[in-house]
């Protein structure tokens, strides 16, 4: 009748002509397989959907930083919803993984707020591919934050961390503050990104060390007599990280910054927090080095567009 049409129409809420086709199939395929006693095997569970996830995001070249943080935090909602069937998670689910985050975990509002994105790009992904129809997350909204005010370190500052700091980290400063690099581009530098004929650094994504830009293309970077200068000094010699000596670079060391068997250096936060503390700068996070690149950057030329250009910013 008509009026049982228009229950049902209420019932799914405003839908297009191709979300009800969805809806009609996946009731005829619900009913075949309740037919043959096959319903439990229907749906995925949390943990398969995470694994075809993880692997898109590997095939668009994502960043190897962003896919691991991706997994542990999908991965960390999955035990907390018991694995349960991707179609049976709900809103409530995550207001419930929210309230456990902010009471009995020490993570902050900002981590918390990216745990969201992660998961609305992982259901994004899912309605995309018509694993399930409706994104459970749509509705839920950010934390409200204070207004951000970017930490921008002062030229005395830059030059009283230069003076305190080991030799290693000398040497990694003056890179960040001439380049505007971040932190993951600094540690993938290598030899090869180097180009001293035309006095370029040449930062590219890296297929074989799945390395790659935050918008994926290529920069540029015009390098200062200075930076030029360092270059070439770490080209021909290695600093050994903990005696902080210099030492002729050997053939196999290929990144700027690597131990000695020639792997990359992956962090440097404790002798950070040592420097930093001593320079009387307790807030002052690495990432501040590429504010203080952007804003040294302007002062002496007075061009946004070619600000932007060094810094690799899409707009």
């Amino acid at each position: 009748s008509k009026k049982w049409k228009q229950r049902c129409i209420k019932s799914l809420g405003k839908i297009t002509a191709h979300q009800a086709k969805l809806v009609l199939c996946a009731y005829e395929t619900d009913q075949t397989l309740k037919l043959f006693n096959l319903h439990a095997i229907k749906a995925k569970r949390f943990s398969e959907c995470i694994d075809d996830y993880i692997c898109q995001c590997k095939i668009h070249g994502l960043s190897a930083i962003y896919v691991s943080q991706s997994k542990t935090r999908l991965n960390r909602f999955c035990v907390f919803v018991s694995d349960k069937n991707i179609q049976d998670v709900c809103q409530e689910d995550y207001e419930r993984f929210r309230r456990y985050l902010l009471t009995q975990t020490k993570l902050s509002n900002t981590t918390v707020n990216n745990v969201l994105r992660n998961l609305k790009a992982f259901f994004s992904f899912l309605v995309k591919n018509d694993q399930i129809l409706n994104h459970p997350l749509l509705k839920v909204s950010m934390i409200k934050q204070p207004e951000y005010k970017p930490l921008i370190p002062t030229e005395a500052d830059i030059q009283r961390l230069i003076e305190l700091a080991p030799l290693q980290l000398q040497y990694m400063i003056k890179i960040f503050i001439y380049t505007g690099l971040r932190l993951d581009g600094l540690l993938n530098l290598q030899l090869k990104n180097v180009d001293f004929e035309n006095r370029t650094l040449v930062i590219t994504p890296d297929k074989e060390t799945g390395f790659t830009t935050k918008n994926r293309k290529l920069r540029k970077i015009p390098m200062h007599a200075e930076l030029t200068s360092t270059l070439l000094f770490l080209k021909l010699n290695w600093v050994h990280p903990p005696q902080h000596i210099i030492i002729h670079r050997e053939a196999h060391q290929n990144y700027i910054f690597c131990h000695k068997n020639g792997v990359k250096l992956k962090r440097f936060t404790r002798s950070w927090n040592r420097l930093r503390n001593e320079a009387g700068l307790p807030c002052l996070n690495v990432h501040h080095l590429r504010h203080f690149a952007c804003s040294f950057l302007y002062k002496y030329t007075h061009d946004l567009y070619f600000v932007k250009e060094i810094l690799g910013h899409s707009d």
